[in-house]
């Protein structure tokens, strides 16, 4: 008769479900989650367990050739590239992105079991196997404290990929998977140095963490390029804007000199023209003054940039831009995310109201306040209903991928100062808000 003691159970349940908590650590702060999350995780972790049990069947079918660490690396690579479904089915994410999640969790996993339960079963295997429950306790508290660190340094700093790191295409797909093949092969003969003496486990120990080590860096350091590439584009669309502004700018400046430089012969003119012709010039100069005090909204040199640009070219295309700027504080915010946050609003709301003919439906509401301890930035404007979500936003029809960065960096930058993105459209209007909190400067 073919034994299982409750310890080789737990031994199995344990690579499982710390190899699903790694890809959990991972993905809770890069990818969005699917409908019913939690009904979902309970049902997946009960599965997998079921399925991790199948691990004694699988040794006892090849009892003929005995249990060859080949056999056994087999059952551990095929359960581990399985994992790919319980990432697909609970969370939005790419394949590429799920490769990169599952290597990066099996590399989390691995310094786990290398740091702690290698070290038990070479020193105090027999201590152990009649206290299980306080194995059970050390293994949680060992676990936890191992994936908390790697958390802090690494995994929680995905939230600001908005559940998108790479392009998904057949390189990047096939990269990753040699990428995951390599190291489940390296970590696992690694790990069958352990066995083959005293003099050469500490060569295997140390094998195995530097394997793993390395790896997640290279997986930080791609996430860091990835994010650094984005961060240019957004320096890059900055400073195309300002180029624009300073050329608008100078233009309605060098019309009011030009007027200031006329006014004194035109008021002589003026004095013999009828009343019909001295009402046209009035309006004419009112209309260039209102235009030029239209660069001026606020304080914030960056605020006023970006909405100053918007506003004229919301004038030159019959759109009404109305805008509200209350005493705020946006110091906090850097000068690239305040473009791009500002810079995607309008344009998405300038796209949606153009497609209007009637006047009064080509209008757009911008207003910046503080209330409480939060600054609100805040856009309605009228739109087309949208029948489709896609990754809690509305999905959109636009082609190419040179269409600015859109409501994902919206909510990218609110997420990156603790703040949250809001959406609705309703009855024919879009409202868009998105709250930070104030930070709280020491005294």
């Amino acid at each position: 008769m073919y034994g299982i003691t409750a310890f080789e159970i737990f031994e199995e349940f344990r690579f499982i479900v710390e190899m699903l908590v790694a890809e959990l650590l991972f993905l809770i702060p890069f990818a969005p989650m699917k409908k019913r999350f939690v009904e979902k995780v309970v049902f997946l972790f009960a599965t997998y367990l079921l399925i991790a049990l199948g691990y004694f069947g699988w040794i006892r079918l090849y009892t003929t050739i005995g249990k060859h660490v080949v056999i056994i690396g087999m059952w551990y690579i095929v359960l581990t590239i399985s994992t790919y479904f319980f990432c697909k089915i609970l969370f939005d994410i790419q394949v590429v992105d799920c490769l990169y999640v599952i290597v990066s969790a099996f590399c989390s996993q691995h310094i786990v079991y290398v740091l702690i339960h290698e070290w038990v079963e070479s020193y105090m295997d027999d201590y152990f196997k009649t206290r299980l429950l306080l194995y059970i306790g050390m293994s949680i508290v060992g676990c936890s404290f191992i994936y908390w660190i790697i958390y802090m340094l690494f995994a929680r700093k995905l939230k600001c990929c908005d559940g998108k790191l790479y392009v998904d295409n057949f390189f990047m797909r096939t990269f990753y998977v040699m990428i995951l093949i390599i190291t489940v092969t390296s970590t696992f003969s690694a790990q069958h140095l352990f066995r083959i003496g005293e003099e050469v486990r500490g060569f295997g120990v140390l094998w195995g963490i530097m394997t793993c080590v390395f790896v997640l860096g290279i997986q930080y350091a791609n996430f860091k390029s990835t994010v650094a590439m984005k961060e240019q584009a957004i320096i890059s669309r900055m400073l195309k804007d300002s180029a624009r502004h300073y050329e608008i700018s100078r233009e309605l400046i060098d019309l009011v000199n030009r007027n200031a430089h006329d006014m004194k012969h035109k008021l002589k003119a003026l004095r013999k023209s009828t009343e019909e012709e001295r009402d046209k010039f009035i309006e004419n100069q009112m209309s260039n003054i209102e235009n030029y005090q239209k660069l001026v909204f606020c304080d914030n040199e960056v605020l006023n940039t970006i909405l100053a640009e918007k506003s004229l070219y919301c004038t030159s295309k019959s759109i009404v831009f109305s805008c509200s700027v209350k005493q705020v504080d946006l110091d906090f915010i850097e000068v690239t995310d305040l473009y791009a946050l500002l810079g995607n609003a309008i344009d998405n709301a300038i796209e949606s109201v153009a497609k209007f003919k009637e006047e009064n439906k080509r209008v757009i509401d911008l207003t910046v306040f503080s209330k409480s301890a939060f600054t609100i930035v805040q856009i309605e404007n009228y739109s087309e209903e949208t029948k489709t979500v896609k990754n809690r936003l509305p999905a959109t029809t636009k082609g190419g991928v040179g269409h600015g960065f859109g409501l994902k960096s919206i909510r990218y930058i609110a997420k990156k100062y603790g703040g949250n993105m809001y959406w609705t459209n309703k009855n024919g209007i879009f409202s868009l808000q998105v709250t930070f909190p104030i930070p709280i400067m020491p005294k």
